[in-house]
This record gives C-alpha cells, structure tokens and sequence, in this order.
C-alpha cells in the first residue's frame, strides 16, 4: 500500500506543503530538508501522483488570476473604476502573448479562494488587489507558484508585486522642490486607515520633514466652509505648494483653490498621485506619480512563467517597483 504525504511529512518532522515542494518545487526547499524528506519517502515506499503533477505542470494548463470582490465592487470601483480599467487591461495584454491560458475570478474572501484553487489543477495562481494574502500561504507551500498584485504599495507581504510608494512620494517632493517651493502643506484622508496614503505621505516628508500635515476625515465637498479653510491653512505657513495623497482629493482641492481665486501652476503649486487619465483634463493638469500598472501585472505574469517553468531557482518573498513622475502644468517653477 502506499503512503501518503502526511505519514512522510510525519517521519520527516516537516509539514505536509513541504513534502509537496520537494517534489513540485525542490529548488525551493532547503537541502537538508530535501534529503530528510527524500530518505523518509524511499523508507515508507511513498509514490507521489506523478499524474496529478504532469497535469499541473503542463505548458498548456491554466494559471488562475483572482480579484477581491470588495475590492472590485465596492468603494473602489466606484472611485477608482480608471484603475481596475487599467489593471484588466494590462492583464488581457499579457494574456494574449503567455503560453498558458488564464482564467479570472471573483472571490469573497480566502476560504472561497481556496474553494476554487482546489476545484481544479492549477499551474499558477495571481491575486489582484486582494485583501487576504496571507490565504496563499497555503497554497505555496503546497508547491503552486502564487503571486500577488496590487495597484498600491502594501505592508510587507510575501509574494508580492506592488508600486513603492513612498519612493514615489518622495520623487514628487523632489521634483517641486528643485522647481524652487519651500513651504508644503498636504492634505490626506487619515493615515492609519490605509497604508499607502501614510507611505506617500512619509516619502514626501523625507524630502520636506517639516511639512505640515492636514488630515480630512471626509472628502472636501462634506466638510463646511472647506474653501476658507484651506485658504487659512495655506495662509497660516505660507504655503507655495500643496500635495494629496490621492488624484480624487487633488482635482477637489483645485476647484477649491480656484474658486478661492488661486490658480495652480500660476501663484501656487499643487501635485498629487494616481495618476488617473482625466488629471490632465482638468482646468491646469495636474502633475502626479503613476505605479505603472502595466509595468507591475507585467512584471508578476514573467515571474509566474519562469516559476512554473522552475527556470527560477527561488520564487521572490516580495518585490517593490519604482513609480513614474508625470509633470504636468501645476507646479510653479520659481
């Protein structure tokens, strides 16, 4: 009778994953834990399903791409529809030139992700924007190449392909700095609730440590007298330039800085990020930072291949790709 992975991973001393790994994925297993599992399966007579892996492993399989469905449905869509457009347009593009097919998903949370990769073999999985990471783990230690991709930078997670926004918070600090502003006012939404809006915000103030922070607890158009405030916020350091953490709350501020009758790019600086498609459509472009989505789906779907492939010797812990400053007409060169 043969043995099965648990009763190796038992006499190993190891997790029944890293019994999957050793003969899935060795290159990711450490040797000496890769004898130790090879020596127990030959004792107990363990024959792994050879079948099953072939299957999974072939150049035709499928690598399967889930997406959050609260993040896909809700708030974020609503707000931020020209950013899951861009992400599902960069996954299509590499779609059509992988050597595998590609399935996408939505999930409601990891126990129904993991629903669905059991459901059939999958050569690859590839998160979007996914909420639970940590529901991966599972599945890599069981010898399938994951990745995760999101749109913004992310607390340290494995597995993941993100922008590092606090490189790009600080590159457009740097750029209306050398434009010759001094004096920074930023506005965001409160830092501790999402961390890529307190990792911009920290990029910004490595360059300027003193800027003085303003944060809303709601979008400007619901807090009273919003116009007058800022103008006295601004007025109260003197501020030549005002970064966001987020292009919505940037094209919000400039209305509200014309109607105050300054106008950026003229008598005051104004930048922000995300850099959504209509911020150069607005009454003065606004200069920005884009995460080059394209660059970051692109990036996860090569690491995919080459992992399924094992042309790779070590699947990545996480990666962290550098943002692009888009100028536009709405910082002051003084």
């Amino acid at each position: 009778m043969n043995m099965s992975r648990d009763e190796v991973a038992r006499k190993a001393g190891v997790g029944a994953g890293t019994v999957s790994r050793v003969y899935n994925r060795p290159h990711s297993v450490a040797e000496a834990t890769r004898k130790r599992v090879l020596a127990a399966a030959e004792e107990l007579g363990y024959q792994p399903n050879k079948a099953a892996s072939r299957l999974r492993r072939k150049d035709n399989g499928t690598i399967l791409v889930a997406m959050d469905r609260g993040q896909a449905f809700g708030g974020a869509w609503r707000n931020y529809s020209w950013l899951w457009a861009t992400l599902d347009r960069a996954l299509r593009e590499r779609m059509e030139s992988s050597p595998f097919e590609v399935k996408e998903c939505v999930v409601n949370d990891g126990k129904h992700l993991q629903q669905i990769v059991a459901s059939q073999p999958w050569v690859g999985l590839l998160t979007i924007n996914f909420s639970c990471p940590d529901s991966m783990s599972h599945w890599v230690e069981a010898g399938l190449p994951c990745y995760a991709v999101s749109s913004h930078g992310i607390e340290d997670t494995e597995f993941a392909i993100s922008p590092d926004e606090h490189a790009g918070g600080a590159m457009l600090a740097k750029h209306v700095k050398d434009c010759g502003n001094q004096v920074p006012l930023i506005l965001t939404y409160p830092m501790h609730r999402l961390p890529q809006r307190r990792h911009r915000v920290e990029g910004f103030r490595s360059v300027f440590p003193h800027a003085k922070v303003w944060e809303l607890e709601t979008a400007p158009r619901h807090v009273p007298g919003f116009r007058e405030e800022l103008n006295r916020q601004i007025g109260a350091i003197e501020a030549d330039v005002v970064f966001t953490h987020s292009s919505a709350l940037g094209a919000e501020v400039m209305f509200a800085l014309l109607e105050q009758g300054r106008r950026p790019g003229e008598d005051i600086s104004l930048v922000t990020y995300d850099n959504a498609h209509w911020l150069s459509h607005l009454p003065v472009g606004l200069t920005s930072v884009d995460n080059r989505l394209h660059q970051i789906v692109g990036r996860a779907m090569d690491l995919m291949t080459e992992d399924i492939s094992r042309s790779r010797s070590v699947q990545i812990a996480s990666e962290k790709q550098l943002p692009e400053l888009v100028t536009r007409a709405s910082v002051v060169r003084r």
